[in-house]
């Protein structure tokens, strides 16, 4: 066997390492995000709609970081890779567009 190669085990175990460590970075993910939405809600500083997709945004990592059927949906190459990160780049975008743009959904009068 040539040195420079791995095991199909090995190489197995390793894919199966970085899916899981995906996976459960999403639990941080998530508790900033249920942050963010907390603090969106309660200080009415930025629109509630933004506080309320930063709160379905942190359940989807959540369930994301408890994904670890042996396939399918909820396997840690399933909602953990597609859904979640999806999500989160689509509630930061929308989060800067609405920071850059005066973050209020009350207007000075």
């Amino acid at each position: 066997m040539d040195a420079s190669r791995i095991g199909d085990d090995s190489a197995r175990l390793l894919n199966d390492l970085t899916f899981i460590s995906v996976n459960l970075s999403s639990i941080a993910t998530a508790l900033a995000l249920g942050a963010f939405a907390a603090a969106i809600l309660r200080g009415r500083a930025m629109p509630a709609g933004l506080g309320w997709a930063a709160g379905v945004t942190a359940l989807v990592h959540l369930i994301a970081g408890g994904a670890f059927a042996r396939s399918g949906f909820f396997s840690p190459q399933g909602i953990g890779i597609y859904l979640a990160p999806v999500l989160y780049y689509l509630w930061v975008v929308v989060a800067s567009i609405t920071l850059f743009r005066g973050g209020s959904s009350r207007r000075a009068g």
